[in-house]
């Protein structure tokens, strides 16, 4: 019982801040992802560190296509996810 009340918690939280940058988002084209992922791939010196510093500068400071709660989301989501 308590998970799930932290579950929704969270859930109505994330559903919050999403509603409020929504403003503040513009869209990003398909192409201009493409190119970012396609040069994130060639100069993706350093292992997953060095790629996670990279996307958080691009991603987060530079182009602001994420907020930093979003990107952190992100990243926890990933380091929680199963791995081989």
């Amino acid at each position: 019982m308590a998970i799930e009340t932290t579950v929704k918690h969270i859930e109505e939280k994330d559903s919050r801040s999403i509603g409020e940058n929504q403003s503040s988002r513009r869209i990003v084209s398909f192409g201009e992802a493409f190119r970012f992922w396609v040069k994130l791939g060639f100069i993706s010196f350093g292992g997953p560190t060095g790629q996670i510093a990279i996307m958080h500068r691009e991603l987060v400071e530079k182009r602001r296509w994420l907020s930093e709660e979003r990107f952190l989301h992100a990243l926890n989501y990933g380091n929680v996810h199963a791995r081989t």
